[in-house]
C-alpha cells in the first residue's frame, strides 16, 4: 500500500509542478521524503 501511494503521490506532485525538474521540484521531493522517512520512523518505533 505504501508503494501505491508514493507512485500516485509522485505522479501528483509531478504533475502539479508541470513535469519540470527544476528546484522547486528538487526541493518538494526532498520534503516529501523526509516526511515519509519520518513517519515510517515513528511507526517502527511505535509497534
Amino acid at each position: 500500500m505504501i508503494f501505491l501511494y508514493q507512485l500516485n503521490e509522485s505522479f501528483a506532485v509531478n504533475q502539479a509542478l508541470g513535469w519540470e525538474k527544476g528546484a522547486n521540484w528538487y526541493h518538494t521531493q526532498e520534503m516529501i521524503h523526509r516526511f515519509l522517512s519520518r513517519g515510517l520512523q515513528h511507526i517502527k518505533e511505535n509497534e
